[in-house]
Formats: C-alpha cells, structure tokens, sequence
C-alpha cells in the first residue's frame, strides 16, 4: 500500500490510488490529518520499485543486495528481467545506440522482445549490429558487452549503485523509492548476516549522502531491529 501511495498510479476506473484511498476515511477521526499528508505527497514525483528480497534472490553467497536492488530497478523502467542482458541495455542506451539496435532488429524481422529474453542470442544480435552498423571489431564489439557486466554487475558497489541510480532519477525527473520487504528475514537466513547488514548500511549511507535527496530507501520486516542483530549475535 505504502508504494502505491507514494506513486499514486492512475487505476483502470480513471481514479487515482490517492482517490481511491480518500473514500475509504470517511469513518477515520483522523481524516483531515491523512489527507493532508496524501496532499504533501502528491507534490513528490516518484517511481517506486518495491518487492520481496526472498522471492528475488538467488540465494549465491556472491549475490550483493545492490545486484538484487538493480535488477529490479532495471525491470521498472523497461529493461530486461535478465541481469546480464539489462545492463548491456543500459549501457546502450548511455550510448545512444538502443533505439538504433531495436531498428535494427526489426530490419531483420527479428522482434526485440523475444531477442531479450534469451541472453546467448542478444550477445549474438548485439555483436552483429557493433560490427555490421557501427563498424565496431570485432574485439572492441566483445569488449563493449564485458565492460558493460564489469561495471554494473561485478565492480557493483554501493557507491556505483547509488551513481546509476541517480542516473535514472535525473533523466526520468522523479525520485526513486525502493521498498524492499522481507529484509530482516533475509538477513537472518544467510551465512554471512555481518556482510548483509554492511551492505545495507553502505546503501542507506550512500544515497544519503551522494542520493541528493532524489533516492529513498525503505526496508520492512516481521522482526524488529534488535531481535535481527540478537539473532545474528547468537549465530
């Protein structure tokens, strides 16, 4: 509920969530208060990117909680669902070669949809249009792709997660909202709870401190915060 309020999508009746909403505080005492809170939120535009870490992991003891909060943050603005092939998209898309690539594709009869979804054959697609449109080499064709996983997906850090974030924030000019669920249940289920919490701290310190403002952070969990660090304290 909390993302819907802060997006506040238009719904299949025509109606607003916030619309939507209002009608169900008629019986609150509190209902001027909330309205004007649903009216200080309206002012923030926002896209919100909201899911279960749980469902979203891999469980990889290598997996990073950035790596899961980008593929997610890739799937809501369009890319795809495929780590490996999104961030390639992105990049061609920094690039300014993209929509030129899906033209491309298209040319062939080929539909960029279903190219996506499989990453051996966009590699193949890719290299294709680097060295037969752009007159990349063949070399240089890999390389782009390599660079491209090498700096979203393996030097993926904090600092360079808040970086792409912002990226997104100022060209679509709306904030970020990330509302991961299930937080304190991941964390209490993995090896290294330690490096976990870490993680999450230097994520919430990086957008704080690099995020302008632009870029907000919210975890839920069944647990509280002192019974998640005394579970892993017993561990």
């Amino acid at each position: 509920i909390l993302g819907y309020l802060i997006e506040n999508p238009i719904l299949p009746t025509g109606l607003t969530v916030h619309d939507k909403f209002k009608e169900r505080l008629n019986a609150s005492n509190k209902k001027e208060f909330i309205e004007g809170r649903l009216s200080h939120i309206e002012k923030i535009k926002a896209k919100v990117v909201i899911f279960e870490i749980i469902k979203d992991s891999s469980y990889s003891e290598n997996e990073k909680i950035q790596k899961i909060m980008l593929k997610k943050l890739f799937e809501k603005f369009g890319y795809a669902r495929d780590l490996n092939v999104s961030s390639i998209e992105y990049d061609l898309e920094k690039q300014g070669y993209y929509n030129d690539f899906k033209d491309y594709l298209r040319q062939k009869n080929v539909d960029p949809e279903i190219v996506r979804e499989n990453q051996g054959v966009f590699r193949r697609y890719l290299m294709d249009y680097l060295t037969n449109k752009q007159n990349f080499s063949s070399e240089d064709a890999i390389n782009f792709s390599k660079s491209a996983i090498h700096n979203y997906l393996d030097d993926l850090t904090p600092a360079s997660f808040t970086k792409i974030c912002l990226e997104i924030s100022e060209k679509m000019k709306e904030r970020i909202v990330f509302i991961i669920d299930e937080m304190g249940s991941f964390v209490t289920s993995q090896k290294d709870n330690d490096g976990y919490l870490a993680q999450l701290q230097g994520i919430a310190e990086s957008f704080a401190k690099d995020g302008r403002g632009k870029l907000w952070l919210i975890v839920t969990s069944q647990e509280k915060l002192d019974q998640v660090t005394h579970l892993i304290e017993k561990k």
